[in-house]
């Protein structure tokens, strides 16, 4: 791929990633650069408490068994100076950790809107472009790429499998993340599928209440699987449509999704310092264990067919088709084969199909995706 190079400096840059997709070493990769003000988690629900002294802690055993092993700062330090004398981050939105994670109004994009910039002042008056780095917006990268329209928009994943894995290794603490989204965007379904889950007040509870953990965490496969799949589904077809960079840190090779690209454009971003890190940082990441192959396809098909509400209505867009094909490079074997799959069977079931994917057969010979 040839770098192409950007004329104007990106107002700030937003990195969009599903939990446990290797985030963390891209946030470590930018936090690296004197460049750039890069702010770990901005929708954390935890931002409504934070406090100087909760900022400076940091757990070297909870930091390994997070597998963030690059981490050597507290996660929140970029905040410390926001939370001088007070508790909780200025502006912060609370209700939209989870809150509207689809389907964004206009009064949440002004609310979202309005506590970014709070951030990206912050970071400009110390002279550096504001890096965010998001696990909570995957549903509505829509709404961030219309609020924020100058910035540069990162999405970031790694094999499906790899990332199913690493959900397990925090059953009670990951699971409980989509439980959280479901209640709130979908309290019906929720009901139905989760009763004991259902009640919106989870939130505090997962935070306070050993049992609750417990009883997250021995959910079985079987019943939190697919609200996984609709979640990776989603975050996927969000980045396909909206992203202006993908980084597949499944592949072994940087130069074949948009590391080095994304790098070589933000040269355009000077630094008094000579220093400038990111090249090799972004050459460096990984995407960590390479499970066996086990039929992406299946399961993208099984979530298409499903018609679960955990995926967004942009996932039946016309205009999904043509950006799959265009995003199809960046992306390793593995999640191309979900993306075709997934797009195929979308297209058998929606009364007007994505054009011109309309069987499982024709979408393998249009694209050029993949050969089973």
């Amino acid at each position: 791929m040839t770098p192409s190079s950007r004329a104007v400096a990106p107002a700030a840059i937003y990195c969009h990633a599903l939990w446990r997709t290797g985030s963390t070493s891209l946030f470590n990769a930018f936090r690296s650069d004197p460049r750039f003000m890069c702010f770990y988690e901005p929708l954390h629900e935890g931002l409504s408490r934070l406090t100087q002294n909760k900022v400076d802690r940091i757990d070297p055993e909870d930091v390994q068994r997070m597998g963030h092993n690059g981490l050597t700062q507290p996660y929140f330090l970029e905040y410390r100076d926001l939370v001088a004398s007070r508790r909780g981050v200025p502006g912060f939105p609370a209700t939209l950790s989870y809150g509207e994670f689809f389907d964004v109004s206009a009064a949440a994009k002004a609310d979202l809107q309005s506590y970014f910039r709070v951030l990206s002042d912050f970071a400009r008056s110390h002279g550096k472009t504001p890096v965010f780095c998001l696990n909570r917006s995957w549903g509505r990268m829509a709404a961030f790429k219309e609020m924020a329209p100058d910035a540069i928009h990162v999405f970031s994943l790694r094999d499906p499998q790899a990332t199913w894995e690493s959900f397990q290794n925090r059953r009670s603490y990951f699971f409980a993340k989509l439980l959280l989204i479901f209640s709130q965007s979908h309290p019906g379904a929720m009901q139905q599928e989760f009763p004991e889950f259902s009640n919106l007040s989870l939130i505090e509870k997962l935070r306070t209440d050993r049992t609750v953990k417990r009883k997250v965490r021995d959910i079985s496969d079987e019943r939190i699987a697919p609200l996984f799949w609709q979640a990776y589904a989603s975050s996927l077809v969000n980045g396909v449509l909206y992203a202006d960079y993908i980084l597949d840190l499944a592949h072994s090779d940087p130069s074949q999704d948009d590391r080095m690209r994304l790098a070589c454009d933000l040269a355009v971003i000077t630094s008094p310092t000579t220093e400038a890190p990111l090249k090799s940082q972004l050459r460096a990441l990984a995407g960590g264990i390479k499970p066996r192959h086990i039929g992406y396809g299946n399961f993208a098909q099984q979530v298409a067919s499903q018609r679960h509400p955990m995926l967004t209505s942009a996932a039946s867009a016309d205009g999904l088709g043509a950006a799959a094909c265009r995003a199809a490079p960046k992306f390793s074997q593995p999640n191309k084969e979900f993306l075709a799959a997934f797009i195929s069977a979308r297209g058998k079931l929606n009364p007007q199909p994505i054009a011109p994917l309309n069987d499982h057969s024709r979408a393998e010979q249009h694209w050029g995706l993949y050969s089973l």
